[in-house]
């Protein structure tokens, strides 16, 4: 897909907020994502919430509290199965500076 980068071909640091990613099974994500587009993706959160078995993700599946949506995933946990498309939403360097993303995600 033109315009997306395979975020393990760049520095993480290179990465800003509104870059399209390309994730798959294995990688670690590089930030907070919402899933654009996916096959047979899911995510390990245990790190997170504790849940033991992988979470599907999907394009779709919004929820007002953000570990409960399935177009989600999370700086730090794996992708254990499937590819991704991805929106990065907020890097963890930016956590100081609201500015950045609103204050919010």
């Amino acid at each position: 897909m033109e315009g997306v980068v395979k975020w393990s071909q760049v520095e993480v640091d290179r990465l800003v907020v509104g870059d399209i990613v390309d994730v798959t099974f294995g990688d670690r994500l590089p930030a907070d994502i919402r899933v654009i587009k996916c096959s047979g993706f899911k995510v390990d959160n245990s790190s997170l919430t504790g849940e033991s078995e992988p979470q599907s993700r999907s394009a779709n599946g919004h929820h007002e509290n953000p570990l409960e949506s399935r177009n989600m995933a999370f700086y730090s946990t794996s992708a254990v199965e499937g590819v991704c498309v991805d929106l990065l939403l907020y890097r963890i360097s930016t956590l100081t500076h609201a500015e950045d993303c609103g204050g919010r995600l």
